[in-house]
């Protein structure tokens, strides 16, 4: 992929900063004109003060602070600067007027209670109880041909041996020379501008579906060319969805592809993958070649590119019985045109099923009021965290399902992915 020459890059960004501004809905509505001024005026102060800047290394790491500043807001609503380090078990408010952070205690699970630590902790205690685990443990995970045969970020595979091998010496426990080797290598690599997921079989010895994606939250001006929570999520959901529900899926806002993929190739269903930025299109093509849904002979499935704000259903032909999203709610000026195209779609689908990670409950909010305003129902509405679907409680239920995931997704930022079934109203 061509990268976009540093100058236009540069511009590019400003303009998109001051379309943010103009755009931006504070989390608390009598803040929203003071938090618009205040990202215009940080945005006019900063290209100020490094318009003369003109050592190309300098210029990339500003461009690079100031996607992710954007992500960052279009994302999490927050549009200051953040800490560079943020406990796992606290979140941060701020103080509009001040810009200052404020903390506070999470009233969620801390991330001692999330699977992932919970399965270091068992299989720490395998180790204790059996020195010949940690060898089997090195070969067949950090080690081992799926691993080591795939472009799987350097440095995640760097910090989970890391964390693997303090919480075994921490317990005394014998660390492998394998998984001390396995590491030396991997500190001489340097990752990439992109990067593969892989998800496995529940057995964990096959892949279900690979995926490139870019190192970085934004890049070329999109968000769509990395993987987000909620498509992982989405994913996951599906492997409970039995398949004779479906046999034809549309994916709005497929961006890497996650969830669309996997669902065909889980249910051996046909999927149509859009998307609206051509960069996001071509990524999506090679996941989906990738992954054997396009090319020789296969016709069930495709890439198409569907623009939202100019959505013809006359002109799309393309029948099928379900419409799923992913993490598509974040910008609220697009809510409208993202509704519009889920009620001309579920004219002839049966129903949409959108994934949402709770970041900012404004954006949620936003959301539910432009469905209704759609004449769009939703019939279920339900949250997964921590590998628990919380589900409404009744008599019979406790509210909670739990279901481990086999789509994980790692974030120092812990919030539940939402899923609304959304239906036409009759």
């Amino acid at each position: 992929m061509n990268t976009v020459p540093q100058r236009q890059r540069v511009i590019q960004l400003y303009r998109q900063i001051l379309k943010l501004a103009k755009n931006w809905k504070a989390k608390e509505e009598p803040n929203t004109i003071t938090e618009r001024q205040q990202i215009i005026a940080e945005a006019q102060r900063t290209f100020r003060e490094h318009k003369q800047e003109t050592d190309p290394l300098i210029i990339g790491k500003l461009i690079y602070k100031a996607e992710q500043r954007i992500v960052q807001a279009e994302h999490y609503g927050i549009p200051h600067a953040r800490p560079e380090y943020l406990p796992p078990d606290t979140a941060y408010s701020v103080r509009t007027k001040t810009q200052n952070f404020q903390k506070m205690s999470r009233k969620r699970k801390t991330e001692r209670d999330g699977p992932i630590h919970k399965l270091m902790e068992k299989l720490v205690e395998k180790c204790r109880e059996n020195s010949e685990f940690a060898e089997e443990l090195s070969t067949n995970v950090f080690n081992s041909e799926i691993v080591t045969s795939h472009n799987i970020r350097y440095q995640f595979q760097t910090n989970v041996i890391k964390k693997f091998l303090a919480a075994l010496e921490k317990d005394d426990v014998p660390v492998p020379d394998s998984m001390f080797d396995r590491l030396g290598v991997l500190l001489g690599l340097k990752d990439g501008e992109f990067v593969e997921k892989l998800y496995l079989d529940e057995k964990g010895d096959k892949v279900v579906a690979k995926f490139s994606e870019s190192v970085n939250q934004l890049s070329m001006g999109t968000t769509g060319l990395s993987v987000w929570q909620a498509s992982c999520d989405l994913a996951n959901l599906f492997r409970l969805i039995p398949s004779n529900q479906f046999s034809r899926v549309i994916e709005l806002g497929s961006g890497c592809g996650v969830s669309g993929i996997a669902i065909a190739k889980m249910k051996n269903c046909g999927v149509v993958l859009t998307d609206y930025d051509e960069n996001v299109l071509n990524l999506l093509k090679e996941n989906a070649e990738k992954n054997g849904l396009i090319g020789d002979g296969e016709e069930n499935s495709k890439v198409r590119c569907l623009d939202w704000c100019s959505f013809d259903l006359t002109e799309w032909k393309e029948p099928a019985d379900l419409v799923i999203a992913a993490d598509v709610v974040y910008d609220s000026a697009l809510l409208s045109s993202l509704c519009n195209v889920l009620r001309l779609l579920l004219r002839h689908s049966k129903a949409a099923i959108v994934a949402c990670t709770l970041r900012n409950e404004g954006s949620i909010s936003c959301f539910e009021h432009h469905l209704k305003f759609s004449n769009l129902e939703v019939v279920e509405k339900f949250e997964y965290e921590y590998g628990e679907y919380r589900l409404e409680t009744t008599e019979n239920s406790d509210g909670f399902y739990a279901h481990p995931s086999h789509f994980p997704f790692f974030s120092t930022i812990q919030t539940p992915t939402i899923f609304f079934n959304v239906q036409a109203k009759k």
